[in-house]
């Protein structure tokens, strides 16, 4: 655990190296100002218009308004460079806030969220005295990335959720509109050493969702869940009797508090569902509820695993499967997130295995297409990455890094065609070559005598598409490259 914490500590102070932002003076009247896209901070589009994008060079309450309330249907931010805020916006107790729009609300099943940030490997630091990202019934997702969280003062979270206006619950007819809150593959760190919880919520009834994600804070829970009340909008409105409990989903994630519990709520109703995940507690003993915490806890029929000093504190059958584990904290292993990789597929763990090592991605987030055709560029990269030289920087084609390289560690002469289909053959007079194999065995093709095909063949990274033919002017596929990189890379 103190090993754990001296890295955060670590990340920070290399933070202090990042850009650092200016928030605006006005935060809520000025229109921002775009900028070029050299010079930019930040990327925004929208779902709605594939054609239009905006860049700004600053991080602010501003920019954010603008954006959510002006930039329609849904919207992403893509953070371009790392990034580090400090300071307060004076007279309020948030630095970023997503405005409340009632026009854009999430559905209360959590199938839609207006605002994306998506923080593109980025690291986001903040460092200061308020809250970090305040939401105000604004559905908002977060991925890809880091956010390292520094507050001043006690009880600060990095985010804040809230409805202060109408409380919990906006009534249409029978309809109460609850936004949704997404975290999905990012790792965000509150290490204020105080009581500052990750999510923070007060009277309000989100559904929140984590996946493949690390929550951890220093001092406090990792979730506070503040008690919701059934409130009437106004004085002339009844008090809406209908079901708006706070929802929390955990899949394949960690979340972990150095020295308290992962969870608190003081409602009755909260219900957090937990599947594949890791939750850890700095505590040496505790108790799973305290004071008026009420949760119910369903991991979807995985056995109870309650530490030696822990307590069962909740109401008659509240706990349910594995819920808390004391003790350092390990990611849990993610599934593959390709709808078209099966477990049964032959090629399954090569791709697992070149994905999990940043080797090999995907055609887009869900989809690693096996039976597609593999090219020039994709072939170089692979061969550059697979074997330990690192990405290479893009110039006039995302490719035109890895060609230079090759050309530069004399893998191939000249130039080629980066989009075109790369053969059997040239993909093994290429790879040999990266891997300095010479030594050809004996030759049990008919089609070809090529000596970096039998060198490759002889140290079991390739074989033929027969027993006696190698099909050398074929073309390979995604899935079968996933194989031969795996094999290539142990050698």
């Amino acid at each position: 655990m103190k090993k754990l914490i001296s890295l955060l500590l670590a990340i920070v102070m290399c933070c202090g190296l990042l850009t650092g932002i200016a928030l605006a003076d006005d935060p809520v009247t000025t229109e921002p100002v775009e900028c070029s896209q050299g010079e930019a901070l930040l990327k925004v589009t929208s779902s709605d218009d594939a054609n239009a994008a905006y860049y700004f060079d600053v991080l602010d309450q501003n920019v954010l308004a603008w954006i959510c309330l002006n930039v329609p249907g849904e919207k992403t931010v893509t953070l371009l460079k790392d990034v580090e805020l400090t300071g307060a916006i004076e007279g309020f107790n948030y630095l970023l806030k997503i405005p409340n729009d009632q026009s854009s609300w999430a559905g209360r099943n959590g199938t839609k969220f207006p605002l994306v940030l998506d923080l593109n490997g980025k690291v986001m630091t903040y460092t200061g005295s308020s809250i970090l990202f305040y939401l105000e019934r604004y559905g908002f997702t977060v991925k890809n990335g880091t956010i390292i969280y520094k507050s001043d003062s006690a009880d600060n979270a990095v985010f804040a959720l809230s409805a202060p206006h109408f409380r919990t619950a906006f009534t249409n007819g029978s309809t109460v509109w609850t936004p949704a809150f997404n975290l999905t593959n990012v790792r965000v760190y509150n290490i204020t050493g105080q009581n500052g919880p990750v999510v923070l919520n007060y009277e309000y009834a989100p559904v929140i969702s984590v996946k493949d994600s690390v929550l951890w804070t220093y001092g406090g829970n990792t979730f506070d869940m503040k008690k919701t009340d059934q409130t009437k909008m106004n004085d002339d409105a009844a008090v809406y009797e209908g079901d708006y409990l706070p929802t929390i989903g955990i899949e394949y994630s960690v979340i972990g508090s150095a020295n308290d519990v992962p969870f608190a709520a003081t409602d009755a109703g909260t219900i957090v569902e937990i599947a594949d995940s890791t939750l850890v507690s700095g505590a040496a003993s505790g108790a799973i509820v305290n004071d008026e915490t009420k949760i119910e806890i369903d991991t979807k029929g995985y056995d109870a695993e309650i530490k030696d000093g822990w307590t069962k504190a909740a109401p008659t059958g509240a706990l349910k499967g594995k819920a808390y584990l004391y003790g350092d904290a390990v990611p849990a292993e993610a599934p593959l997130p390709f709808e078209d990789v099966k477990e049964a597929d032959w090629f399954y763990s090569f791709v697992k295995e070149m994905y999990e090592a940043k080797v090999i991605n995907g055609m887009t987030d869900t989809t690693f297409v096996p039976a597609g055709t593999l090219t020039y560029g994709q072939a170089l990269k692979l061969i550059t990455v697979g074997i330990g030289w690192g990405e290479q920087a893009a110039g006039d084609h995302w490719a035109s890094g890895y060609l230079a390289m090759a050309k530069a560690k004399g893998w191939l002469e000249g130039d080629v065609d980066l989009n075109a289909p790369i053969s059997r053959l040239q993909f093994c007079q290429i790879a040999a070559k990266a891997k300095g194999l010479t030594e050809a065995g004996e030759n049990p093709f008919k089609d070809t005598a090529d000596a970096s095909v039998l060198a490759l063949v002889k140290a079991g990274v390739i074989s033929g598409m027969s027993a006696d033919t190698f099909a050398p002017d074929q073309t390979l596929t995604r899935a079968q490259i996933a194989k031969i990189i795996a094999l290539l890379s142990k050698i």
